[in-house]
């Protein structure tokens, strides 16, 4: 699935036309049946049940479209909006942003994409660590 999600990741970036085809195909066809297949097998024998499977899938799916598409449509860092916002806002009504802010972290910009497929995976992870332990009747 990590795999996965970075070679999509990698695509939207260097092809994001894609991103507004996606939302417009009225039927899959069979190379997205193959694919979704293909991701399907990836959670045999984790105990999942087959909609915990597909969850997991569209889960990583939104999450690599979502910010691919964020990415997409969020304008380039303007210094000029930055030096107006310093002059018109009182940062101090806002002490865990200007916390942030002065730590140099700006929303919005970084590379949130490790971050997130790490934790949503490590969420996936955890639940089938559940699947897999012994319960209570089998101790």
């Amino acid at each position: 699935m990590e795999g996965w999600a970075r070679a999509d990741w990698v695509e939207f970036r260097a092809h994001p036309w894609v991103l507004h085809l996606a939302n417009q195909a009225p039927a899959p066809g069979p190379n997205l049946l193959r694919w979704i297949d293909s991701a399907l097998r990836v959670f045999d024998a984790t105990g999942l049940s087959e909609a915990e499977k597909m969850a997991a899938v569209e889960s990583v799916d939104a999450y690599v479209r979502g910010l691919a598409r964020q990415h997409l449509d969020q304008p380039e860092p303007d210094p000029e909006q930055d030096r107006l916002l310093a002059e018109l806002v009182d940062f101090t009504r806002y002490p865990h942003l200007l916390r942030a802010l002065r730590a140099g972290v700006r929303p919005w910009s970084g590379d949130q994409f490790e971050f997130g497929l790490q934790r949503l995976l490590d969420g996936i992870e955890a639940l089938i660590d559940t699947r897999s332990a012994p319960s209570d009747e089998d101790r």
